[in-house]
C-alpha cells in the first residue's frame, strides 16, 4: 500500500542514521538492568531525527493522570563534570544540565538557569518509555536481575562463613597459660 511505500524507506533512514543495532542493545542492556528505557527522538542541527537512549536514573517522567502509559513530560538532569581554568590552576567544576521535554518545546538549564530553548513542532512529546516488565499497579518496569539481589546477598554470607572456617583451621592461634612447652602435643 501506500502508506508503507513511503513510510518504510523513512524509517529505515532514520534506523540506518542512528545505528540500529548499537541502539537496540542499548536498549535491551538498559530494560535488562534497570527495568526502563527512555529514548528521545530529536531532530539533530541538520533536521535528522536522532534517537538517544538515556539511562532511567537520570529521567523523572510525568505520567498523565488517568491514562498511566501517556508521558506528559520528562525531566533530565545529567551531571556534567568540566574543568574551570578561571582561578589559579584547573579545578573539576561540576554542573548539572536539566532538559525538560514536553508535547510543544525542550529547554535546557545549566545550574537552574536557560540557556536553550527549541520548539520541535511534534505536537506529541517525544519520547519514547518502555517498560521491561510490567508489575501491575507500577508506573515503571520490573529490571531482569531483580530476583538474583536476594541470592547474592545469601551466598555473599556463605562464602564469608566458608572463609572464615578455612581461615580459623589454617592459622589457628592458641594462647595457653600455666602450661609448659613439654605438656603441648
Amino acid at each position: 500500500d501506500q502508506f508503507s511505500k513511503q513510510t518504510i524507506p523513512y524509517l529505515n533512514k532514520i534506523w540506518e542514521y542512528n545505528n540500529k543495532e548499537l541502539l537496540s542493545y542499548e536498549m535491551a542492556q538498559m530494560g535488562g538492568i534497570c527495568g526502563d528505557v527512555f529514548i528521545t527522538i530529536l531532530p539533530d542541527e541538520n533536521g535528522t531525527l536522532k534517537l538517544t537512549n538515556v539511562p532511567p536514573m537520570f529521567v523523572t517522567p510525568v505520567f498523565h493522570p488517568i491514562d498511566r502509559n501517556k508521558v506528559l513530560s520528562i525531566q533530565i538532569e545529567q551531571p556534567v563534570r568540566s574543568i574551570d581554568a578561571s582561578g589559579s590552576g584547573s579545578q573539576t567544576k561540576f554542573s548539572t544540565i536539566t532538559t525538560i521535554v514536553d508535547s510543544l518545546k525542550v529547554d535546557q538549564y545549566l545550574d537552574g538557569e536557560l540557556f536553550f530553548r527549541k520548539e520541535h513542532g511534534l505536537r506529541e512529546i517525544p519520547v519514547v518509555f518502555i517498560r521491561n516488565k510490567p508489575i501491575a499497579g507500577s508506573l515503571y518496569g520490573k529490571s531482569d536481575l531483580s530476583s538474583i539481589v536476594s541470592l547474592q546477598k545469601l551466598y555473599n554470607e556463605k562464602i564469608t562463613d566458608i572463609s572464615d572456617i578455612i581461615n580459623y583451621h589454617a592459622a589457628p592461634v592458641t594462647i595457653a597459660y600455666g602450661v609448659r612447652v613439654k605438656q603441648l602435643q
